[in-house]
């Protein structure tokens, strides 16, 4: 997960930016996936270092689907 693209994106972002994205995240507007706001607020926590062993993708996994049995592809296709 460290060296995801949606790590290398988050790590060029400011504080305006994560603002912004966090403001259309929660708009149903433009997104109807709860889940999507869930993962970045998760991601969001370890900005700007994100070497916290808390990012591995299971342990996201858990916190985005708490319910849900692991599925790496379900991960990848909501980042």
């Amino acid at each position: 997960m460290k060296n995801s693209r949606l790590i290398k994106i988050f790590r060029i972002l400011d504080a305006e930016d994560f603002r912004q994205i966090q403001k259309a995240l929660k708009s149903p507007f433009f997104t109807s996936n709860k889940n999507l706001l869930v993962l970045f607020q998760t991601i969001r926590r370890y900005h700007p270092e994100y070497e916290s062993t808390s990012l591995e993708k299971k342990k996201i996994f858990v916190k985005v689907f708490p319910t849900k049995n692991y599925s790496d592809v379900k991960l990848r296709n909501l980042m």
